[in-house]
């Protein structure tokens, strides 16, 4: 009589595993069965902060980096639990979020401070608001400073790292440059993070100025390094894709393309609907808000930094891209508040000149779809 062994069937494994009723190991992100048989292993999202723990102790071994209290474990927390599965990017890059960049930070100071800025920027957003929490306020300010003094730190290192690039190695590439992806993340929240939750043209500038050094460090990097370095999350080399617009942005910019005649503004305008149109497809929301920054000329970054109004022009197609991906805690309202920023900086002239209503350009901005929805945390 036979006495073969029962093996248990997962019940908080993978999908894969789940379908095919057989036992899984639950290693994140890829489970040893589907690895050895190369397959998609994907977890369901209530399953997702059960194998955070297992990251959490991995991480509890963490070499002294500096002076680390309870708020920045409540943020290591937060990041493990809640951040790391939902930051930015397709399927391949939750791998790069969940488990490579906290591995990392072992070794690596400033992606460890890269991901207690993270933290403590989306919980200075949950709690800005007194509804959200009795003393939001207290609890956001709190939150914001600590990000502020993380990024700060992190920046420095960062600094320091490519004041000596002559001595990057392989495996220190991809770290600075994950660490880039973060510094554009936080570009991008730290005005929402302010009880004003105003942005202005110089914050513009700064996402423009991180997206383009990164990609310059992109470039300068040798070609193996590349796909390890970023996953597909960012940086878009210059490519002739076809056109392709949600219908929002469409008439929006091609109302634009006819008003404009230069050269510079029309080479801007079209770099921006290539990429926009390219990263539409392929869902890749970071590297379809960093691609046209990354790639526009400098001579437009020059009228941009002058408030040209041609220059504004463009830059307020660049709220119809920014509206794609709104539902990033990250981007939020940055499309309205770009367009409010754009609206104060423009002459009355040049309102008339290209028909501009603020409370117009807003309504149709709403009509527009996103193309993520977020996980809720």
């Amino acid at each position: 009589m036979g006495t073969g062994r029962h093996q248990s069937k997962s019940r908080t494994g993978c999908e894969r595993c789940k379908a095919r009723k057989v036992k899984c190991d639950e290693t994140r992100p890829v489970c040893e069965r589907c690895r050895q048989c190369d397959k998609e292993c994907s977890y369901h999202p209530s399953e997702c902060n059960d194998s955070a723990w297992i990251q959490m102790n991995e991480l509890a071994d963490l070499p002294a980096v500096g002076s680390f209290d309870s708020l920045d474990l409540l943020l290591l927390h937060h990041y493990i639990t809640c951040i790391s599965l939902d930051l930015v990017g397709p399927k391949q890059a939750y791998t790069v979020w969940q488990d490579i960049v906290p591995r990392q930070a072992h070794a690596y100071p400033l992606l460890f401070h890269g991901i207690l800025a993270l933290a403590g920027m989306h919980l200075a957003i949950k709690y800005m608001t007194p509804e959200a929490h009795p003393a939001g306020r207290k609890l956001s300010n709190k939150y914001r400073v600590r990000a502020l003094v993380h990024r700060h730190k992190g920046l420095r290192q960062f600094h320091r790292a490519l004041d000596s690039k002559l001595e990057v190695n392989q495996e220190q590439m991809p770290c600075l440059l994950r660490f880039n992806c973060m510094l554009i993340i936080s570009a991008f929240a730290i005005p929402l993070t302010d009880e004003e939750s105003s942005v202005s043209i110089e914050d513009v500038l700064m996402v423009f100025q991180l997206c383009r050094g990164g990609y310059e460090l992109y470039r300068s990097s040798r070609d193996p390094w590349r796909e390890q370095s970023t996953q597909g999350i960012i940086f878009a080399e210059n490519s002739r894709a076809t056109h392709r617009f949600c219908t929002t942005a469409e008439g929006s910019m091609n109302g634009c393309m006819a008003r404009q005649d230069r050269p510079v503004i029309r080479a801007s305008l079209e770099g921006l609907m290539l990429s926009q149109s390219w990263a539409y497809k392929s869902g890749m929301d970071l590297r379809l808000l960093s691609s046209w920054p990354s790639l526009c000329s400098d001579e437009f970054v020059e009228e941009l930094k002058q408030r040209t109004s041609d220059s504004l022009d463009v830059l307020a197609q660049y709220s119809h891209v920014l509206a794609m991906c709104r539902d990033r805690w990250w981007i939020a309202s940055w499309p309205q508040l770009l367009l409010r920023a754009i609206d104060g900086c423009l002459s009355e002239e040049a309102k008339i000149r290209m028909a501009w209503n603020i409370d117009d350009n807003l309504v149709a901005l709403e009509s527009g779809q996103s193309v993520y929805k977020s996980m809720p945390c």
